[in-house]
């Protein structure tokens, strides 16, 4: 059914969970705090969704060789691109296609995140959106930025077979979000804006 009203959507994440008590970093590592620390807030400020998750890393997350900092009061940082070499993304793919999705703990984490939300009755009153990094960012986080940008313009099928490995592991990512109850996936690709690539590219 259509709302009644444009719904509003304070982005209750990061600042979200400081509203709640604890810090970013100790949420990310538990989901069940951090639903706690952002029913809190929603509680403080409104609004019509409570958001699992705080950022649009998890996909690159669940690449293996990835590393994040995870800082007490911001979004993660990204501090090793995961195939950063030609060898090192070909040696992961043949794994991935081997092996299959593996998510990363903190994906599970977001999951448990949205179930503790929904068995706390959020899902009765507000929509539960998560976001998801799309596979153009995903892809550049993967091997580096300026690395995927010079692909683009001179490896371009490489470029494109990144690509299609990310956009796997995002929906992979999103088929879990999904099975833990969250009613929609913010898939979110500021690197594919025209203010980075051109609009031909």
């Amino acid at each position: 059914t259509l709302p009644d009203q444009v719904p509003v959507v304070p982005l209750l994440m990061t600042r979200g969970i400081r509203e709640g008590g604890i810090t970013v970093d100790q949420a990310l590592r538990d989901g069940e705090a951090s639903a706690h620390a952002k029913i809190k807030a929603l509680k403080k400020f409104g609004g019509d969704v409570i958001i699992p998750g705080t950022d649009l890393f998890t996909p690159v997350e669940c690449v293996e060789g990835c590393e994040l900092d995870y800082l007490p009061y911001a979004q993660p940082s990204l501090v090793k691109h995961p195939t950063p070499t030609k060898e090192a993304f070909y040696r992961y793919k043949e794994k991935y296609l081997r092996e299959g999705f593996k998510p990363s703990a903190r994906v599970l984490e977001i999951q448990k995140e949205a179930r503790t939300m929904i068995a706390q009755g959020c899902k009765d009153t507000h929509a539960i959106p998560t976001p998801v990094g799309g596979p153009i960012t995903t892809a550049q986080l993967m091997t580096g930025s300026s690395e995927f940008l010079t692909y683009i313009n001179e490896d371009p099928e490489y470029a494109k077979e990144v690509t299609e490995l990310a956009l796997d592991i995002v929906k992979n990512v999103c088929r879990m979000m999904f099975e833990a109850g969250i009613d929609v996936c913010n898939i979110l690709d500021p690197f594919n804006s025209s203010d980075i690539l051109p609009p031909d590219t």
